[in-house]
């Protein structure tokens, strides 16, 4: 698996899917495709209904889920945030910070 994280791609689901059908466990599922088992088992769990898993379907409904994401808010604003930046182009420490 790559350092950086990426996303299933329809070409994964679909290897997922053929093996998946061929009987193949969610480990060896992963090391195919380049995924942790744990990921394997929350797309089959996430994407698996009434018929089976299936790519197309799971690959709309992941797009769907990341469209839906609502961006974070910043952790540190206004006054505080200028405070901060001050300090840490001082050197400061973030215990001297805080």
């Amino acid at each position: 698996m790559n350092e950086k994280y990426h996303r299933l791609r329809a070409e994964d689901r679909k290897v997922i899917r053929n093996l998946r059908e061929g009987g193949s466990t969610q480990a060896a599922i992963a090391v195919a495709i380049g995924f942790s088992q744990g990921t394997v088992s929350k797309e089959l769990s996430r994407n698996c209904g009434k018929s089976g898993y299936r790519p197309k379907e799971a690959d709309r409904l992941s797009l769907l889920r990341f469209r839906a994401k609502r961006p974070r808010g910043k952790v540190v604003a206004g006054e505080v945030r200028i405070e901060v930046e001050a300090r840490l182009r001082i050197k400061h420490s973030p215990e001297q910070i805080s």
